[in-house]
């Protein structure tokens, strides 16, 4: 898992324990609909801060609540990058 996709899997999390849509949190954030669908697609390489702070305020979360997740512990996106690189055994280059 890289870091667009932790993104993404804990906007849905949150979607999901706030009991919102995808559509109405794109309506409460106002993030622009071509931002939001890329974020969600993953064809972003980097978007603005500000659009990050949007989607956390109409998630009523803040930026540090967003990222307490072990979706961006440093181990699960290695775990997870060696995984997608094929590579069996990425507990031995954790080491």
């Amino acid at each position: 898992m890289n870091k667009n996709d932790a993104l993404v899997c804990r906007i849905l999390e949150l979607c999901g324990q706030k009991h919102l849509s995808l559509s109405m949190l794109k309506r409460l954030s106002g993030v622009s609909d071509q931002t939001f669908a890329a974020i969600l697609n993953g064809r972003h390489q980097s978007f603005k801060f500000t659009s990050l702070l949007k989607i956390c305020k109409a998630l009523d979360v803040s930026i540090a609540e967003f990222f307490d997740s072990d979706l961006f512990s440093g181990e699960v996106l290695r775990e997870q990058a060696y995984k997608r690189k094929g590579n069996a055994d990425w507990k031995r280059k954790k080491q």
